[in-house]
């Protein structure tokens, strides 16, 4: 099923994005709180299995590996990005994965999408992503990611319109910029004016610092 993208002002905190599923149920963002930190955690350490299972160690040693790469992370982006947006992605009032946003004068950039094993597969990156994208256009502001050349969501990038703009060994820079294809999708997005609420919503995020998720 398409999901349906809605964009409205943010509840209590918790940001509406769409709705997903047959039968749909409601994706909404919600800003990370202490509380979450095993789940985020349980999130990155699914986005590292696969490369680390060929690596000669323990369950509890690719555990610890995953928890420390987290911390230095984690402790990277609070540190560059303090403006930025740090959600929990919730379906059907289930955590679902994080989205992290960093916000310029000129360019969004996403930080990290990350999705659990469960969740994925079923068009919730999509519509994250479309969902950013929205708001980008409304505020008429590229928006940009990194990626690993190898990682399997480089093709929902190209498909959504994004474009390499550095290319690398290790990673791939790319951007989407509204202004080249907002009226080819505007009748998909809907009016592009109802996303100024979902941008300045993400914009003001209460950030959790690192010391008080402890």
């Amino acid at each position: 099923m398409e999901p349906e993208i809605r964009v409205e002002d943010d509840i209590g905190g918790v940001t509406r994005v769409g709705m997903l599923g047959d039968p749909p149920e409601e994706v909404v963002l919600r800003p990370i709180t202490a509380g979450d930190e095993p789940f985020l955690r349980d999130v990155y350490a699914s986005t590292r299995a696969k490369e680390l299972e060929s690596v000669p160690w323990t369950d509890r040693e690719r555990r610890a590996f995953c928890d420390s790469q987290f911390d230095l992370q984690d402790t990277h982006y609070r540190r560059e990005f303090p403006s930025a947006s740090f959600d929990v992605v919730e379906w059907g009032s289930r955590p679902a994965g994080r989205l992290l946003v960093a916000f310029g004068a000129t360019e969004c950039e996403i930080l990290d999408i990350a999705i659990t094993p469960k969740a994925r597969g079923r068009g919730l990156g999509t519509l994250l992503l479309r969902w950013v994208q929205t708001n980008a256009a409304a505020a008429d502001v590229s928006l940009a990611l990194t990626v690993e050349p190898g990682n399997p969501a480089r093709r929902l990038y190209d498909r959504l319109g994004f474009q390499v703009r550095i290319g690398g060994a290790l990673h791939v820079e790319m951007v989407w910029r509204a202004c080249a294809i907002r009226s080819e999708r505007a009748d998909r997005f809907g009016d592009m004016a109802r996303a100024d609420a979902g941008l300045e919503t993400l914009r003001t995020r209460r950030v959790v610092p690192t010391s008080d998720r402890r």
